[in-house]
């Protein structure tokens, strides 16, 4: 009888030393799991810094363009009120017509392009779309009015 409370007990023990160890190499193994989220965690915070400054130079590089192309289509404005002073008087009224649309779509284009400056990384895209929309009506009408007044 005693043999076998000792053969129990020494069952018990390795079993408690086989948990034991077993809830060690859990241990370990949870340590190299959270490692590895903790890993994860940072290269998608990494990951998501660089697409927010891929974003910012990307919305930068489009503005400086946008206010090129509104310096440019100025000039080309204010060059062809310049030739409504030379026009006849019948067709200045026509001319000043002209120009006051041109101004105000102008006007709207920048207006545009202010919005971008406080633009979300998500909605700058759908501004994006309006501003290059605003830009390309300016640059239709002074097109035709060019064409007009020649």
């Amino acid at each position: 009888m005693r043999k076998i409370a000792l053969f129990a007990v020494f069952i018990a023990v390795l079993g408690f030393m086989s948990f034991g160890c077993q809830s060690q190499d859990n241990s370990a193994q949870e340590r190299v799991y959270e490692r590895q989220a903790d890993k994860a965690v940072q290269d998608i915070k990494e990951a998501s810094q660089e697409a927010k400054q891929a974003v910012s130079e990307s919305k930068t590089e489009f503005k400086q363009e946008v206010e090129n192309k509104l310096n440019d289509l100025g000039r080309d404005i204010d060059q062809l009120s310049a030739k409504a002073a030379d026009a006849t008087q019948e067709s200045k009224a026509e001319f000043q017509e002209t120009l006051n649309e041109l101004y105000k779509k102008k006007a709207e284009a920048n207006a545009k392009l202010n919005e971008l400056e406080s633009a979300s990384a998500d909605a700058w895209k759908d501004i994006k779309a309006g501003i290059t929309e605003a830009v390309d009506d300016l640059q239709n009408t002074y097109n035709r009015a060019a064409a007009n007044f020649q």
